[in-house]
């Protein structure tokens, strides 16, 4: 029996202090790193950090390829909490591979039209962790544009059937209006939720909500904090932790 799936999207509020700038980056690949049993299916998809968004906004680079060595650069940047991300995960006995969502996506107005799963598949039936990050792949209309990582992930949990797809933030979950965590929400109440601004360029909580509120039936959504060492493994094996969406 095939082992089931689970996708992680570690949000850029976990890896970055959005007033301060301050990074946690080897701090939350550490954690996850560490959450993580050998074995476990599963697929990583990162954000770019407040710095990404801030560079994004400050250069106007939302929906066009006027500037490719802002492109490039902005990219690269990302590539690095990539890179540290799979060296934490290696240190800790996983096979971590990077996997390029430009080679793989394709894009109009910002909407993936085409993804290319084959490659996802295969290095996770190889017992490898494919790790890739929100991106500016090929877009048919604006050349190419920002395509979060909330996008990518609620995509591959839907096509390839998780069980369950978790968003790790800053905070051990959904705060209701009066400030308390959520323990679970049923996706038809979502839009009925508090939210509140992280000052990001691909939506903040709101358009996660309304991503999650497009998974299939049969997978939930965890919304937890990884700047916490443990949270992560009590979702994946059973203890639950944060909010779950269901």
């Amino acid at each position: 029996m095939r082992k089931v799936t689970y996708v992680l999207k570690v949000g850029g509020a976990a890896l970055t202090d959005k007033n301060t700038g301050r990074s946690f980056v080897s701090e939350v690949s550490d954690y996850v790193a560490a959450d993580i049993r050998k074995g476990t299916r599963i697929i990583v998809v990162h954000g770019a950090g407040y710095g990404a968004h801030r560079f994004v906004r400050s250069r106007g680079m939302r929906r066009a390829a006027d500037n490719q060595a802002d492109w490039a650069r902005l990219r690269r940047n990302v590539s690095k909490i990539t890179a540290t991300m799979i060296d934490r995960f290696i240190a800790y006995g996983h096979a971590a591979i990077e996997l390029s969502v430009p080679s793989m996506v394709r894009t109009s107005s910002g909407r993936i039209t085409e993804f290319n799963l084959y490659p996802v598949k295969a290095y996770l039936d190889m017992g490898f962790v494919p790790i890739m990050h929100s991106d500016a792949p090929p877009d048919s209309k604006y050349g190419v544009s920002v395509l979060s990582g909330d996008d990518i992930a609620v995509y591959l949990a839907n096509m390839l059937g998780a069980k369950a797809l978790i968003f790790g933030i800053d905070i051990d979950g959904i705060r209701s209006s009066d400030g308390r965590i959520l323990k679970a929400v049923r996706k038809q109440n979502i839009g009925k939720l508090y939210t509140w601004d992280v000052n990001d360029v691909t939506g903040g909580m709101k358009r996660k909500l309304a991503e999650i509120g497009k998974l299939r039936a049969g997978t939930s959504a965890y919304i937890i904090s990884l700047r916490k060492r443990g949270s992560l493994s009590k979702v994946l094996y059973g203890k639950g932790a944060g909010t779950k969406i269901y």
